[in-house]
């Protein structure tokens, strides 16, 4: 949301002349960065395949980073077993041993909906915590703010950092 035009607007061509420039700016920034980004968003697939597109990119472009999301939603495809939490606790440790062998970063991203906030409230993802080297969550500073709002105030809190610091907080 560089530009702060809803992603509706811009798939239909809508974008308001007041906010065309700021339009502009938001796409030069993409476009510079975009040699040194690739970006997949294929939908319902599962750990082995996200393992084996890093594994290709890393080979092909000396990837560094890749960032997974929605990680609760990752199909389980190969990953046996009946309860969520340990299925989503497999995935996390598949990628936490391609990080190492790879020797590249894989951060991993997860909605969370529990009252709470941190690491207990991350629900049938707290593996996610478990195994990582690291847990930082963004909340809503002002708890009272309107989340309509296009700008809101964030919070992003570093709650476990397995080699070092922890309990930082930036507003």
């Amino acid at each position: 949301r560089l530009s702060g035009i809803p992603t509706n607007d811009l798939a239909a061509g809508r974008i308001p002349e007041e906010k065309a420039e700021k339009y502009r700016q938001a796409k030069a920034i993409l476009m510079a960065i975009s040699d040194y980004m690739l970006i997949d968003d294929s939908q319902l697939i599962g750990v082995f395949e996200i393992m084996s597109k890093i594994r290709q990119a890393k080979r092909n472009y000396d990837l560094q980073v890749a960032y997974v999301d929605y990680a609760g939603l990752i199909d389980d495809k190969g990953v046996e077993d009946a309860q969520r939490h340990k299925v989503v606790g497999k995935i996390v440790r598949l990628l936490h041993g391609l990080a190492l062998k790879l020797q590249i970063v894989i951060v991993i991203g997860a909605q969370q909906n529990r009252e709470g906030g941190g690491i207990k409230g991350v629900g049938e993802s707290y593996e996610i915590a478990q195994h990582s080297q690291g847990f930082i969550y963004i909340e809503n500073a002002d708890p009272n703010q309107n989340p309509k709002e296009l700008v809101q105030k964030k919070r992003i809190k570093l709650e476990k950092q397995r080699d070092g610091w922890r309990g930082v907080s930036i507003d």
